[in-house]
C-alpha cells in the first residue's frame, strides 16, 4: 500500500453545551454532551500512529478512540493525522441546551476610548443571541476586569479615569466566559476639555434592503449596531437593514407567538470622551409588488339584518391584513367592517345587510383591485325543502363538493351536514364529501333554520365522536320537513374507473 488512509466514524456532528438536568449556569464547563470519535488507519506504513492513543491493531489496521465533549457554543473542527500527511476530519457543531441559551458572540459599543483623568464613560455590552423572549433562558451576568487600576477602574460597564495611563477593560461571560475588549487611555488631552454628554435622538425608520447614513459629525467615532443582524452600521455611520426589528412575547395562551415593532439601537461612541449617541432605528418589512387581489365569494344573496364573512388573498400574500383597504359603495344599504386575517392569511371583512337593495364591496391593496356583489332581500321564510341528487358514487380517498337546491329561496341558508356511517365517508360544514372504505352511507343535509335548538345540540353531538354511525330513523327525528338527502355509494379506484 503506497498511501496511508484515516477513516473516521463521524464527518459531522451535534454535541449541546450543558448536562440536561443541568439548568443553572453554574460550574457548566465540561458538562456538554460527547461523542466517541474512532479512527481507523488502513497502512502498510504505520501500523499505529503515534499521535493516536489506545488503538486496536488488526493486521494493517488500527482504530483509536478520542472522547469530545463540548464546551462552549460555535463550530470547530476536530482532525486525525498520520505522519505522512493522510487525515480525517469531524466538523462538530456546539448549539445550545434545549433548556437554556447560552452567549455564542459578545462585543462592546467601542473597542477604543481616550479620556482624561478624573473623567468617566460607560461601556455598554452587546450580547448574541437577543434574549427575545426575556423568560431567563439566557444569562447576562458579566464580569468586568481592569489590568491596570491604578489608571483605570472599572464597574458594571462604568469605567473611571484615576491617572495617566492605560489600561484594558475586559469583559467576560459567566456562562461561556466569551470575552470583548477596550482599550483605555488617560491622558490630558485638548478635546477632552470640550464638555459632551449622551444623547437619544429620535426614531428613524427604514425598509428592509434600504440604507441610511447618520450624522458623523467632527469628533472620532465608533459605530456599533445593538443588532446588526436587523440594522448593521459599518465605520462611516451607513446603516444597512437586514430584517424587521420586531419584539416578540409569548401570548397568554403560552403557545402564540406576538410579534410588535420595536427599534433597534445604533451606538456612536466618541473616542475622545466616550460620550455615546443612541440612534434608534425602525426596520420596516419589505413591500413586495401586488400582483393581484381577489375577494372571495363574488357574489353574494344577503337576507336584511343578516351578516356575512367575505375573504380577500393577495399574491404575494400580505402578512398584515389591516393593510388592505374595504369599501362600500352604498352604506345606506351595507356597512362593511375589517376583521382580523383567518388562519391561512386571508384578510377578512364582515358585511351587514342594512336594507333591501344591490350593492358592492371593493378590497384595494397597492392598486389592485377586486369587487363582490351582494343582493340584499328582504327577510325570507323559513327552508322547507332541500334538494339533493339521489345518489353518487366516488372513489375510495376521492373528493366531492355536493350542491344543495333550495326552491324559492334566494339567500344562502346556512346548512349542516351529516354523514350516517363517518368510516364509509364523511361530509365537512360546507357539503364536501370524501371516501374512506367500501360501501354504501346516507349523506344529510340540515338547513339550520329548521332545527330547534335541541336538534343543533344533538347533531353537535353526533359530529363530535368520530366514527360514529346513525339510522335513518335517528336522521329523520331531527327533520322538521322534507329531509334532503344523498345515498353515496364508494368504491375501489379500480372499480370506480370501470
Amino acid at each position: 500500500m503506497e498511501h496511508s488512509q484515516v477513516l473516521l466514524n463521524k464527518q459531522t456532528y451535534p454535541l449541546y453545551v450543558g448536562g440536561r438536568r443541568d439548568q443553572s449556569f453554574e460550574d457548566w464547563d465540561g458538562k456538554g454532551s460527547s461523542v466517541l470519535l474512532q479512527a481507523s488507519v488502513v497502512s502498510d506504513r504505520y501500523g499505529a500512529a503515534a499521535d493516536i492513543a489506545d488503538f486496536d491493531r488488526t493486521e494493517n489496521a488500527a482504530v483509536a478512540c478520542r472522547r469530545v465533549r463540548a464546551r462552549r457554543t460555535g463550530v470547530t473542527k476536530v482532525t486525525a493525522a498520520l505522519p505522512d500527511g493522510a487525515e480525517a476530519s469531524c466538523v462538530l457543531t456546539v448549539i445550545d441546551s434545549y433548556a437554556r441559551l447560552t452567549t455564542a458572540a459578545i462585543e462592546l459599543n467601542t473597542d477604543r476610548l481616550i479620556i482624561a483623568p478624573g473623567k468617566e464613560a460607560r461601556l455598554i455590552p452587546i450580547l448574541y443571541p437577543k434574549d427575545l423572549f426575556e423568560n431567563g433562558m439566557l444569562n447576562p451576568a458579566l464580569i468586568w476586569e481592569s489590568d491596570n487600576e491604578k489608571a483605570v477602574s472599572v464597574r458594571d460597564g462604568v469605567v473611571h479615569a484615576l491617572s495617566c495611563g492605560e489600561a484594558n477593560i475586559t469583559l467576560r461571560t459567566v456562562d461561556t466566559g466569551r470575552t470583548a475588549c477596550c482599550h483605555i487611555t488617560v491622558l490630558n488631552d485638548e478635546n477632552d476639555k470640550v464638555e459632551s454628554s449622551d444623547q437619544i435622538h429620535a426614531v428613524q425608520e427604514i425598509t428592509v434592503g434600504e440604507s441610511l447614513s447618520l450624522p458623523t459629525g467632527s469628533q472620532e467615532v465608533c459605530w456599533r449596531s445593538e443588532n446588526r443582524y436587523v440594522a448593521d452600521v459599518d465605520s462611516h455611520g451607513a446603516v444597512f437593514a437586514a430584517s424587521p426589528s420586531l419584539r416578540q412575547t409569548v401570548a397568554n395562551n403560552g403557545l402564540d407567538i406576538e410579534e410588535t415593532p420595536e427599534p433597534v439601537t445604533v451606538f456612536a461612541t466618541q473616542i475622545h470622551g466616550g460620550a455615546v449617541n443612541r440612534y434608534p432605528i425602525l426596520v420596516r418589512p419589505a413591500l413586495l409588488p401586488c400582483h393581484s387581489v381577489t375577494i372571495f365569494p363574488g357574489t353574494l344573496n344577503l337576507p336584511v339584518g343578516k351578516t356575512a364573512v367575505l375573504e380577500a388573498i393577495c399574491d404575494p400574500l400580505v402578512q398584515d391584513g389591516r393593510a388592505l383597504y374595504w369599501k362600500s359603495n352604498d352604506s345606506q344599504v351595507l356597512s362593511v367592517t375589517p376583521i382580523d386575517n383567518n388562519i391561512y392569511g386571508a384578510a377578512r371583512s364582515c358585511v351587514t345587510a342594512l336594507r333591501h337593495g344591490k350593492a358592492s364591496v371593493t378590497v384595494s391593496y397597492q392598486g389592485k383591485k377586486s369587487t363582490c356583489t351582494i343582493i340584499i332581500t328582504e327577510q325570507p321564510g323559513r327552508v322547507s325543502k332541500i334538494i339533493l341528487p339521489e345518489q353518487t358514487q366516488i372513489a375510495i380517498d376521492q373528493v366531492l363538493s355536493l350542491k344543495a337546491h333550495i326552491p324559492g329561496h334566494p339567500a344562502n341558508p346556512r346548512l349542516h351536514w351529516l354523514s350516517s356511517d363517518q368510516t364509509i365517508a364523511t361530509a365537512d360544514r360546507e357539503g364536501t364529501i370524501q371516501g374512506y372504505a367500501k360501501g354504501s352511507c346516507d349523506i344529510y343535509a340540515f338547513a339550520d333554520d329548521s332545527l330547534s335548538e335541541e336538534q343543533k345540540q344533538l347533531l353537535k353531538d353526533i359530529q363530535k365522536i368520530g366514527n360514529k354511525q346513525i339510522s335513518q330513523e335517528e336522521a329523520k327525528e331531527m327533520m322538521s320537513r322534507d329531509d334532503g338527502h344523498v345515498i353515496v355509494d364508494v368504491r375501489r379506484q379500480d372499480e370506480y374507473d370501470a
